[in-house]
């Protein structure tokens, strides 16, 4: 079915305004690329703003941290790998939007956060 421009999607898009963190590399080589916000999520894929498009290429391989929010007590966030496959580059003044597939599920994580003053080392 064609979707709005032309655009054939396998899945409908959803908007979304989490923050998520990007990195590329994995391990302890993995380097973060920025802190951005995802546009859009599809049940194969997502999008989110860059001000650095220079800084992805079709084909690269990313890991996204996307942090949940409404967690006060614990730091919940979902973890997974995806591959980009678009960078649009708007006008100058405007934010890339770089588009990625999943490479699989992605993980929920989560980690408790001790109350103040509590865990740390004192």
């Amino acid at each position: 079915e064609q979707g709005k421009g032309g655009n054939r999607r396998e899945y409908d898009r959803f908007a979304l305004g989490l923050k998520v963190r990007v990195y590329a590399g994995g391990g302890d080589a993995r380097r973060m690329l920025a802190d951005s916000v995802l546009r859009d999520v599809s049940g194969g894929g997502a999008s989110f703003a860059s001000a650095d498009a220079t800084r992805y290429h079709i084909g690269q391989h990313l890991q996204l941290v996307i942090m949940l929010p409404g967690t006060d007590r614990i730091d919940a966030r979902l973890e997974g790998f995806a591959t980009v496959v678009h960078v649009d580059r708007p006008g100058a003044d405007d934010a890339a939007l770089i588009g990625v597939s999943m490479d699989d599920m992605l993980d929920f994580r989560r980690s408790a956060i001790p109350p103040e003053g509590e865990g740390d080392g004192i």
